[in-house]
């Protein structure tokens, strides 16, 4: 469910996700010339992916705050 979402939602940069089973799932691609765009997140608990694809709003701080979601290379700074 997740990777249908992120499949939408990813248009500039690249999105790596490491599931909490040790999956990885890329989304988009790094734009030559800007290696900045490309994070990498791993994901904690088996409904971390779950409950970030039904409510992302909500969930995404609330699972960083309490380590369920870590940036393991890149920056979250606003480019949204």
């Amino acid at each position: 469910m997740l990777q249908m979402v992120l499949e939408r939602l990813i248009r500039v940069g690249r999105l790596t996700v490491i599931g909490p089973d040790g999956r990885r799932m890329n989304f988009g691609a790094v734009p030559a010339g800007v290696p900045d765009l490309d994070v990498v997140v791993r994901l904690k608990g088996r409904l971390t992916p779950v409950k970030l694809a039904l409510a992302p709003d909500f969930y995404l701080g609330e699972a960083y705050m309490d380590g369920l979601l870590t940036i393991e290379r890149g920056t979250c700074r606003g480019s949204i």
